[in-house]
Order: structure tokens, then C-alpha cells, then sequence
């Protein structure tokens, strides 16, 4: 070995270690700062739109008034969602006449928190529902609800006082998203 290649060598380790450090430096700089308290729990009085679709084409069928959204933080950045049940009657010309829901939780759901104070709130899990849907020749009363594990992505904003949340999910072989918008505050 020469003196050349002993030299070659030990700029090659100290630029190795140099470049080690920088990468470790450089990961605490993308992080988002993370929501370390409760500030926005509470209970919030909300509007649901239960659209049925995929992506933006999503056509509206329903508007439900006076839904419950319970926010409560048991984790530093990790906030329990437990929504209402509800019930309502669907238009004319959609697949079903009527549709129900009982209560359901989202426990995945991570809380982020902007430079202007907003929580962003955003998730994705497999969730059991229970979804009660009625065809046109019966009746809600002699149709049950059946239980659906389905995996519901959560987006949504509080700020204020104000609830934006929005879930998608795709119970059983349905072909399309049904999308679920709250919009309330506590």
C-alpha cells in the first residue's frame, strides 16, 4: 500500500462521517411540530353531508342536522373521534331509500398543528360500522343493521372553536366511496 491510497482512504472515512452527521442533522429539521395538549376537545354540534361517489365527483344525497362529533385527546397528538349514529331518507333515484348509522369511533386519527394555530387532522384505519341500508320496497324498521369492517380516511381543520372533518369509506362490494362532511362547531 502507498502512501497515496492510505491518504485516499482516510478522506474517504472522515467525508463518510462527515456526511452521517449531516443527514442526522437534517432529519430534526423536517419534522412538524405536534399538538402536545387538549386545547380544541370538546363537544361539537355539527352538519353532516353524506355524499356517495369517488373523489370530487361525489354526488350529495343528504344533509343531517344536530350531529355529535366528540373530540378528546388521550395522546399528546393522538385525538378519539366519536361520531353519532343517525338516520335519514335518501332521494329520489339513489341506490337506497334510506340510510342509518350508529355511533361509530376513529382512534388513528394524528393532529398536526400549523403556524397559524389551525389542527390539521388526518388518518386512516380500519373501522367496524354499523350502516343500516334500506332499498326502496322495505321498510327501515324490518331492516337491520349490519356490521362492516372498512377502512375510513380522515381529514379535517379545528380552529377556533370550528370543525371541518371529512370521512371516506367504502363499506362491503360497494363500488363507490361514501363520503361523510362535518361541518360544526363546539
Amino acid at each position: 500500500m502507498n502512501i497515496k491510497s492510505i491518504f485516499a482512504m482516510a478522506f474517504m472515512a472522515t467525508a463518510l462521517v462527515g456526511t452521517a452527521f449531516s443527514f442526522v442533522a437534517c432529519e430534526d429539521d423536517e419534522k412538524q411540530e405536534v399538538v402536545l395538549g387538549g386545547e380544541e376537545d370538546g363537544t361539537f354540534t355539527a352538519n353532516l353531508d353524506v355524499a356517495a361517489g369517488v373523489g370530487p365527483k361525489a354526488i350529495k344525497l343528504a344533509t343531517v342536522k344536530g350531529q355529535k362529533v366528540v373530540v378528546l385527546t388521550l395522546k399528546s397528538y393522538q385525538p378519539l373521534l366519536t361520531i353519532s349514529g343517525y338516520e335519514t331518507d335518501l332521494p329520489e333515484g339513489a341506490p337506497y331509500k334510506h340510510i342509518g348509522q350508529q355511533q361509530y369511533q376513529l382512534r388513528n386519527v394524528k393532529s398536526t398543528k400549523l403556524a397559524d394555530g389551525t389542527l390539521q387532522l388526518s388518518g386512516e384505519e380500519e373501522v367496524t360500522m354499523k350502516l343500516r341500508m334500506v332499498m326502496g320496497n322495505q321498510t327501515a324498521a324490518n331492516v337491520p343493521f349490519t356490521e362492516y369492517k372498512t377502512k375510513v380516511k380522515t381529514q379535517g381543520t379545528l380552529k377556533n372553536g370550528k370543525l371541518n372533518l371529512t370521512t371516506t369509506f367504502r363499506p362491503g362490494h360497494m363500488p363507490m366511496d361514501i363520503v361523510y362532511t362535518y361541518t360544526g362547531q363546539r
